[in-house]
């Protein structure tokens, strides 16, 4: 039943709330990361799902490096990127979506690698033009982390607009502080010894 498999999820994602604790750490033991994994690929037309199995990956895999090893193991990261893929109107895929592809590559060059290979950088500027506070904060996230230590990365980025969606984020009607912050610190990483950023982001508007 689906609907028992998005409340399982939302359920995981509840008791692993605030990062690492009994709970987070139970769960791992429990190896439910294989399970969020099945359930992201036996039901990829379903954004509720996807959606729901994408908080549970961030509350599986904050502060903890044995749990973005084992979604790692389990493929996740693909997964992942095949919901944004798929579910690109979907405002709570993109959201949590970015998020927890934020929270299972920090730190790792190897997912962050497969991520940008399965269309990452792509992906981003889409998500960013749905002008949601909660998106720029995600996506803004993941900028970060791709593009804080790796130059090609940040390049590509940049050549994909995503300079000018975050310009858009930042003036959008909506955004609240924290998306607007968010936004900023993605917008430093992308111009960090990056001449063409600083460029594309003064030609969209983000320095006034």
């Amino acid at each position: 039943n689906v609907g028992v498999l998005r409340a399982a999820c939302l359920a995981s994602a509840a008791l692993c709330a605030n990062g690492v604790g009994e709970g987070q750490v139970q769960m791992l033991k429990e190896s439910i990361c294989g399970s969020v994994a099945a359930v992201m690929q036996s039901y990829e037309e379903d954004s509720a799902l996807q959606s729901a199995a994408c908080l549970a990956i961030i509350g599986l895999t904050t502060d903890t490096e044995d749990g973005r090893r084992q979604m790692r193991d389990n493929g996740v990261g693909k997964l992942i990127m095949a919901a944004l893929k798929k579910h690109r109107e979907d405002s709570d895929v993109q959201n949590y979506g970015w998020a927890a592809a934020a929270c299972l590559a920090r730190g790792d060059e190897e997912v962050q690698h497969n991520m940008v290979e399965d269309g990452a950088c792509e992906l981003l500027p889409v998500a960013m033009r749905l002008l949601t506070a909660a998106i720029a904060e995600s996506a803004s996230s993941f900028i970060q982390v791709i593009a804080g230590g790796n130059r090609i990365w940040r390049a590509l980025l940049v050549q994909r607009g995503t300079c000018d969606a975050l310009r858009s984020c930042m003036v959008a009607s909506e955004m609240d502080l924290p998306g607007a912050k968010a936004s900023c610190r993605a917008a430093t990483s992308l111009c960090s010894e990056s001449g063409e950023g600083r460029r594309r982001l003064l030609e969209a508007g983000g320095g006034e």
